[in-house]
């Protein structure tokens, strides 16, 4: 015997009362054991553009492609968020390739911030820089990368210290993976695939800098951040 169920019948088992109060008790006893929070970069946002034209040195522009910028210029205009905030270089930050600020101290703020509003602990699930890695004589130098995550696991140190309950944490990326938006040519990874947008070439797997030096911090167990040679 089968059964087939049709909006309709779906619809008329959503609408009826006949919950128990004991389902409400249980459904409002529900909460996450934890929080998974992805941090890369911040965003500095100013008064909308309607009310407060940006300065063109201080407009947010993004050298490549990003998804928080997809639509052309026109399309943009649509936006809700027009005018309600407008969004800006930080002068005070440095930036990634694509533009994305990098500012560990926001990484800190954040996990403040979400320990006061929700009092879980937190898995950290992705944190790591995306950047267009070459491959020079078998090797890659991404001294880049790890002075990136270097800092934000210190700021996530000093969060912890704060009184934040971090449970765990999990750099973006362990190999190169090929990205939605920009395919090969922005990677995160502590290893290299040696392939590109074109070409497999020989798919050989080949360990960054950065790995090591990730080796040398998981073996420390945190205590030692230094640059390994």
């Amino acid at each position: 015997m089968s059964w087939r169920l049709t909006v309709s019948d779906l619809l008329h088992v959503f609408r009826q009362k006949d919950k128990e109060d004991a389902d409400d008790v249980l459904l409002k006893s529900g909460k996450p054991d934890y929080l998974g929070v992805n941090y890369y970069h911040e965003g500095t946002i100013q008064q909308n553009q309607l009310e407060k034209p940006v300065k063109d040195d201080r407009q947010k522009s993004f050298n490549a492609t990003d998804p928080y910028l997809m639509q052309p210029k026109d399309a943009q205009a649509q936006d809700p968020e027009i005018p309600m905030y407008n969004q800006v270089d930080n002068p005070f930050l440095k930036q990634t390739e694509w533009s994305w600020d990098i500012d560990p101290a926001g990484f800190r703020v954040t996990l403040r911030e979400l320990t006061e509003k929700y009092g879980l602990p937190m898995l950290i699930t992705e944190n790591g820089l995306g950047a267009s890695d070459e491959l020079k004589d078998g090797k890659v130098d991404d001294g880049y990368r790890i002075d990136y995550l270097k800092k934000h696991v210190q700021a996530m140190q000093e969060a912890i210290t704060d009184g934040c309950d971090v449970i765990g944490y999990c750099a973006w990326s362990f190999t190169d993976l090929l990205s939605w938006l920009n395919s090969y040519k922005k990677r995160y990874s502590f290893v290299y695939v040696d392939r590109d947008d074109d070409s497999q070439r020989t798919l050989d797997r080949i360990p960054k800098k950065s790995y090591y030096w990730y080796q040398h911090v998981i073996a420390t167990d945190g205590a030692d951040l230094t640059m390994q040679s």
